[in-house]
């Protein structure tokens, strides 16, 4: 926390070794180097109101390989160069409820926002109640690389945006109720239907 209402987080991650080339799947496949990398940076705003809206931004990306073939999301079809730079995720992030990529070359951007409309209520059943509208904006790290959709093909780093909401709410102690709603429009990386 920078103060008591900016909140921060950073996180670096750095993927070494090696893996299997492209050929991985004939006797002559070879082991090549891997080095990949992916970041995440953030601040939220909490405001200090009994409505309390918080504000958000959010960068968030793994990096790709040009050359890879095969699945973006598996060790298989490595690089055909001899060094992998596929970001293979071992974890989640919220990155939209449409499109939810994984977190390989791709480079993302959030911005959103949250509120609590009825937070002015003694009762807690309406004070609890979120209102969060959230904006994507999604770009591949290698325009001829992969990412986590096999749709997205075309050699462009446009993949597209993306706008969610969420309503949540928390009717008693053990009981939540979430309505999670998202519409993608994708970019020149989908082939035009």
């Amino acid at each position: 926390s920078i103060t008591g209402r900016l909140n921060y987080w950073t996180q670096y991650i750095i993927e070494t070794g090696k893996t299997y080339s492209s050929f991985a799947t004939t006797a002559s496949a070879a082991k090549i180097n891997l080095k990949a990398s992916a970041i995440d940076i953030g601040l939220r705003y909490f405001f200090p109101t009994s409505v309390a809206p918080t504000v958000y931004a959010e960068y968030a990306a793994g990096s790709g390989d040009n050359d890879a073939t095969g699945s973006a999301t598996s060790t298989g079809g490595g690089s055909t160069a001899g060094n992998d730079q596929r970001f293979i995720s071992f974890g989640g992030m919220s990155l939209g409820y449409a499109m939810a990529p994984q977190l390989i070359n791709i480079n993302v951007l959030k911005f959103g926002a949250s509120v609590k409309p009825f937070g002015w209520s003694h009762s807690r059943v309406w004070s609890d109640i979120v209102f969060q509208p959230t904006f994507y904006s999604y770009k591949k790290d290698k325009a001829s690389g992969a990412t986590s959709d096999p749709v997205a093909t075309q050699a462009s780093s446009k993949l597209g945006s993306e706008f969610d909401v969420t309503i949540a709410w928390r009717l008693s102690s053990d009981l939540k109720y979430q309505f999670k709603w998202g519409r993608f429009s994708p970019g020149a990386a989908y082939p035009s239907a």
